[in-house]
């Protein structure tokens, strides 16, 4: 976690947190407006955006959390991009999988969903655990780079609701965290699954279009690269009205006061 501290002109108590976690926070205007009894309107571009001020709440905030859970939880092997490296030739997570599981093309990442329940999962738990520990904001990783929502979405059945738990994470979550007076904070990493996951490859189940809801569309072979750089592939529009969407979905239904993007958000369309 990267923290930098920044005092005002006349030495006063603030610490303003300006970096969280790992990546670039984004924050949405339409869920963190300022205090200034005037609303501001935006338009779509960066001159617009550049009227934004930082809410007086967040200049408080020191300390948040957020975490991963998912049907990667199922497994629990060194990493939440089991999803990932599970499909990757010589990668030991690889070879973990198929001695405790079998091969790609018998059990692929989609049959731990079904294994993936929650049965013992208890937000309002959690939120106090966390808030023990101090933190300010906190919150779910909504969407991880695994293509697998855990909300309920009306955009996909590949979701916490439709299977696995069959319950509403983010949902439990919003009323937990906000019911115990911390703010809100869901993050969304939907735009990693872009070559995430095989899909170009048809001896594994990522290659079949019938699971493409999950895994996503067909990507060149070389696709999948970190955040680095102009990416040489990009998804279409498609994927990109996708992502909106869900994004769009999450702020209506259920509120957060910040959403953390994590990285690689260059593959997504400007406008």
């Amino acid at each position: 976690m990267k923290i930098e501290y920044k005092k005002d002109l006349i030495m006063k108590k603030t610490l303003k947190l300006i970096t969280l976690l790992i990546a670039i926070l984004f924050t949405f205007p339409s869920n963190a407006q300022s205090n200034e009894s005037e609303t501001i309107k935006y338009e779509a571009n960066w001159k617009s955006l550049q009227q934004y001020k930082v809410p007086e709440w967040w200049k408080n905030m020191k300390f948040g959390i957020y975490f991963h859970f998912g049907p990667y939880s199922v497994p629990a092997h060194k990493t939440e991009w089991y999803s990932h490296w599970m499909y990757v030739d010589g990668n030991p997570i690889r070879k973990y999988h198929e001695q405790t599981y079998g091969p790609l093309w018998e059990f692929g990442y989609k049959d731990f969903i079904p294994m993936f329940k929650a049965e013992k999962f208890n937000a309002n738990e959690w939120v106090s655990l966390f808030k023990q520990a101090g933190a300010q904001f906190v919150g779910p990783c909504a969407e991880h780079a695994d293509g697998f929502a855990m909300w309920d979405s009306k955009f996909t059945k590949w979701d916490a609701m439709d299977m696995g738990p069959h319950r509403d994470i983010v949902g439990e979550m919003e009323r937990a965290v906000k019911a115990q007076n911390l703010k809100f904070l869901v993050t969304f990493h939907r735009q990693w699954l872009y070559a995430w996951y095989p899909t170009w490859n048809k001896n594994t189940d990522c290659g079949n279009p019938k699971y493409a809801g999950l895994y996503g569309p067909k990507a060149p072979k070389n696709a999948f690269e970190m955040a680095k750089g102009t990416p040489v592939y990009v998804p279409d529009d498609k994927f990109n009205q996708d992502w909106l969407n869900r994004l769009e979905e999450l702020m209506d239904n259920y509120n957060p006061d910040l959403i953390w993007f994590d990285n690689r958000m260059n593959l997504i369309g400007e406008e």
